[in-house]
């Protein structure tokens, strides 16, 4: 009876089973609970908090030095916006996250710790969308000009075909260091390819004169010296401009002159009956010149190197404004003008100019329709103007002209032969002639003072490849400019990024203050309009240095202004910025704040009071 084994009842053994299974589920879940909590005690710990902030404060302080000295561009590029700068980032919020799981199941006491932890999660969320999303781009206004767009910090390189009207365009990211690498390249019709191989934040030109049989410029080296001054400089031009230059106490000019001209330039009396003087053309990319003789007047020139014609023109010794009109007063050139019209394919347009005062725009029309500005030079003007150089060219021959206030001398030119000018004891020598040469440009990368306000240029070298035969080309930021690879011709573009605002600012007026007694700038202010037509908004507003304007999430602060040739302010540059994760910034900020209120201010009254409520509540229940 003692050896017989009674079978356990059917019942009883899946009893058994089901125990031992929930036994092994309830170990599995101490042993998985126990490893997750290590897990969320070695992320939440604060010896790992400790390190994280330690490593963040000496990152961020090692950036301000560091964007002291290369700029915000640079610090931007090279540290806040890093794959490594973000993973610290997420390290930190990581351990925020893991301090406030570890704590869980959380208690009433706890509420600010946890807005405390909450908020700089949030922070740091907010800081990634910035990083991501955010623009740190300028608009530039001239007074009385309107703009519905930004300019990014992002670059544009394009280039078009101009025979085949095929245009190329790429964006150029480069970051604030000199590049020597492939940036970017295109492949153009005609098995032409154009490599991007240079890239140079800031940048200094150097210019040399070469000769160069098969190029249409001209050039001269000139020395201008005495026992205190010896200074060298050259001159090039181009068809059909001229070249000037103010070398040492004098202007000096170089340009080419036709036999009409030759025997007015080498007259030494003050005036020359027939020519009344000089018209000067001036467009954005170059300025032509053309001589105005009596004889001329009524007739149509044409300018050459251009399609462009000048009708009708009129002299007025003497002018004088009187109703609207202008009219001569005396046969004196007293206040030498002349009014003319200037004729092309896009049409006719007036302009007046007055001798002695170039500073007024020659047409009042405002914007003129070939971007120009008309300029006259009276031949009174030259016999008032003591130290002037002139070497003009006549077939392949140079000669000289010379005012001083012992008079006009004039001749033939020798190379390397001085002579004398009259100033100072000063003798002019002209070193070198290149009949035709042409200026080769290039640049040099340098380090500014002030990377935030470098002052000097960008540069990108484009590289024209067909075959074995190649072309290098260099271009400024925001330069447009042609040029020619084998017989074909191409337009070049470096410019910044264009992005729409989704509204208009016009620019007013742009107001400087001066310190008293002084030119320094001491405040500036932009008078803008806002227009968004989609609101039905048109409001003035006023920008200043502390006074930003904030319209759709854009921040639009006073950051500069330019002037004009006179020196007088005509326009504002503002900078705009937008912080896609300023609420979410703000708001954990906020939360910040109010956990550490909770946690410091409020702890011990909120935990007397939580304890009263409990034992009145235990009494309650008794």
């Amino acid at each position: 009876m003692f050896g017989v084994q009674v079978p356990a009842p059917p019942d009883f053994a899946k009893a058994l089973q089901a125990s031992h299974q929930i036994f092994d589920r309830d170990l599995m879940k101490k042993q998985t609970g126990s490893t997750l909590q290590k897990c969320l005690q070695m992320a939440g710990s604060l010896k790992l908090a400790i390190g994280l902030i330690l490593t963040l404060a000496s990152v961020c302080t090692y950036a301000t030095f560091f964007e002291a000295t290369y700029g915000t561009q640079a610090v931007q590029y090279s540290i806040y916006k890093t794959i490594w700068f973000g993973l610290l980032l997420l390290l930190i919020a990581m351990n925020v996250a893991c301090a406030a799981l570890k704590k869980y199941p959380w208690k009433h006491h706890q509420v600010g710790f946890l807005l405390t932890h909450l908020g700089i999660l949030i922070l740091i969320g907010g800081s990634f969308v910035s990083f991501t999303k955010g623009i740190d781009a300028t608009v530039s206004l001239q007074n009385g000009e309107s703009a519905a767009h930004y300019l990014c910090s992002e670059e544009t390189l394009s280039i078009v075909h101009e025979a085949s009207g095929a245009s190329f365009s790429k964006t150029l990211e480069v970051g604030p260091y000199p590049r020597q690498d492939l940036l970017a390249s295109f492949t153009l019709p005609n098995n032409t390819h154009v490599d991007i191989d240079r890239f140079y934040p800031y940048a200094a030109v150097h210019t040399q004169v070469v000769s160069d049989e098969t190029a249409g410029g001209a050039a001269i080296s000139i020395r201008l010296q005495n026992q205190f001054v010896n200074v060298t400089e050259w001159l090039y031009f181009d068809e059909p401009t001229h070249a000037q230059a103010m070398l040492g106490p004098a202007q000096i000019e170089f340009k080419k002159l036709n036999q009409k001209d030759l025997p007015y330039f080498l007259q030494t009396a003050r005036a020359v009956k027939t020519l009344l003087g000089e018209v000067k053309l001036m467009t954005q990319d170059r300025v032509y010149t053309v001589k105005l003789h009596q004889t001329d007047l009524g007739k149509t020139l044409q300018i050459p190197g251009t399609s462009l014609r000048l009708k009708n023109i009129q002299y007025f010794p003497n002018a004088a404004v009187m109703d609207n009109k202008l009219v001569n007063r005396s046969p004196e050139p007293q206040n030498p003008a002349i009014k003319l019209e200037l004729f092309g394919e896009k049409g006719i347009e007036k302009h007046v100019a007055f001798a002695l005062f170039p500073q007024f725009p020659s047409t009042h029309e405002g914007q003129s329709l070939y971007a120009a500005k008309l300029e006259f030079i009276s031949v009174s003007q030259y016999a008032n103007q003591p130290r002037t150089l002139q070497v003009g060219l006549v077939d392949q021959k140079l000669y000289y002209r010379v005012n001083s206030s012992k008079g006009i001398r004039t001749g033939r030119v020798e190379i390397g032969k001085g002579t004398e000018t009259g100033w100072m004891g000063l003798i002019f020598t002209v070193e070198k002639f290149y009949p035709q040469a042409f200026q080769k440009v290039s640049y040099r990368p340098i380090q500014v003072q002030n990377p935030n306000n470098p002052k000097v240029p960008s540069v990108v070298r484009y590289t024209f490849i067909r075959g074995e035969k190649f072309l290098h080309a260099w271009l400024l930021y925001g330069e447009k400019k042609s040029l020619m690879f084998e017989k074909e011709a191409y337009a070049l573009s470096y410019q910044p990024k264009v992005e729409p605002l989704g509204f208009e600012l016009e620019l007013q007026k742009f107001e400087m203050g001066t310190d008293p007694g002084t030119d320094n700038p001491a405040s500036y202010q932009s008078r803008v309009m806002l227009r968004d037509p989609s609101q039905h908004i048109a409001e003035p507003h006023l920008i200043s240095m502390n006074e930003p304007l904030d319209y759709k999430g854009y921040t639009f602060y006073q950051s500069s202004y330019f002037k004009d040739e006179a020196g007088n302010p005509i326009g504002s540059v503002l900078s705009v910025g937008y912080d896609a994760g300023r609420n979410l910034k703000y708001g954990g900020s906020t939360l910040m704040v109010l956990g550490i209120l909770l946690m410091f201010f409020f702890r011990n009254a909120y935990l007397e009071a939580y304890r009263k409520f409990q034992t009145k509540r235990g009494k309650h229940n008794a």
